[in-house]
């Protein structure tokens, strides 16, 4: 034989073999039990894997990012001596432009995570445009001109554009003040 099966692969295809005949012998309530059992224990073994991944992969970003501050912190240490010699005044800037430098330093490896709130519906209630009073024009009485004698010359309504009725007329010559036909803008007599 040319391929040789290592004895370990062999030691578990046994027990797999034993363990299918073990399953089959077993009525069928126990084997859904052991089925459900198998399906959480994969569930947990999974669960296991991902919690251990993830403390892996923290430790390893938490020891990175120490690693960088400390070597930072050196570099900025021989930085701020250098300063401090030349010129004293300026190493408080220097000491907040090294504390800005670290704090950009672990945003970047542990960046806030945004907190999804459950936004509330907008609720827009339109509000009817508010009634104005209608606009009051008003019209001066021609002297020269009588409505009973002469047809009047037509207006036109400032508000609509519609020409005046001679009922229009009428009622502002008889009463002091008129309502258009088409808009009911008021106009008065002076």
């Amino acid at each position: 034989m040319l391929l040789q099966i290592p004895s370990w692969l062999e030691f578990i295809w046994d027990q797999f073999n034993l363990f299918l005949d073990w399953y089959v012998a077993l009525d069928i309530s126990a084997q859904i039990l052991v089925g459900i059992l198998i399906f959480m224990g994969l569930i947990a073994v999974t669960q296991i894997i991902k919690g251990v991944i993830w403390i892996t992969k923290e430790s390893v970003k938490a020891s990175l990012l120490i690693t960088f501050i400390i070597l930072y912190l050196i570099f900025a240490g021989f930085k701020m001596a250098i300063v401090a010699i030349v010129n004293v005044k300026t190493v408080d800037n220097e000491w907040k432009h090294v504390v800005d430098n670290i704090k950009w330093l672990v945003d970047r490896f542990y960046p806030e995570k945004k907190k999804h709130k459950k936004q509330e519906p907008i609720i827009i209630q339109e509000q009817p445009e508010p009634v104005q009073p209608p606009q009051i024009y008003v019209i001066k009485e021609r002297e020269s001109v009588k409505i009973e004698e002469k047809k009047p010359k037509p207006e036109y309504c400032h508000n609509c554009g519609s020409p005046f009725s001679l009922k229009m007329f009428e009622m502002l010559h008889e009463k002091g003040f008129a309502f258009c036909d088409q808009c009911g803008a008021k106009y008065t007599a002076e």
